[in-house]
């Protein structure tokens, strides 16, 4: 069943940003949001993504979104694999280690992990893109950037639109 057209549902979770451990809920973020749920740190499609996400966050912020990652790890877990692996790292690491935010987005898989969810919300807290890849399928950056312009043109977009 899609989120599509609907608000997103608030959370709030623990999650690391600048090296720190602290409390984030949806609500707090103003502006455009993209979530993009992942299965596990210290995996190497969830890292090329959060990396690649992380090497582009100045494009996102142009157009005056920002990026949320999320998945069922403990914060520790994000904290070690960031200070391992992603050093550099530009947006929250959130920590949904109840499972419920995965589950109420819909991304929740039968391990316990969660699928590779992408989700564009709107100021307004309304979902307007959502999109599932099984774990093995990284997202391609570029696509997300298109669906945000698209999203915030207020156009028609046809097929293979790109932004100006």
């Amino acid at each position: 069943m899609t989120l599509v057209g609907k608000k997103a549902p608030d959370f709030e979770l623990d999650g690391n940003l600048n090296g720190e451990v602290k409390k984030f809920k949806l609500s707090d973020f103003s502006g455009w949001k993209i979530l993009i749920f992942f299965p596990r740190a210290f995996t190497g499609v969830c890292q090329s993504e959060v990396k690649g996400f992380s090497d582009e966050i100045e494009k996102f912020k142009a157009k005056a979104a920002q990026l949320i990652a999320i998945s069922t790890d403990s914060p520790y877990v994000h904290k070690a694999w960031i200070q391992k692996d992603i050093s550099t790292l530009q947006f929250p690491l959130l920590a949904d280690v109840t499972q419920g935010v995965s589950r109420d987005y819909g991304v929740l898989a039968d391990n316990g992990a969660a699928l590779r969810g992408t989700f564009v919300i709107n100021p307004d807290g309304i979902i307007v893109h959502e999109s599932v890849n099984f774990f093995p399928i990284g997202r391609n950056s570029e696509e997300v950037y298109r669906l945000l312009c698209a999203s915030q043109s207020g156009k028609s977009c046809n097929l293979n639109w790109k932004p100006e």
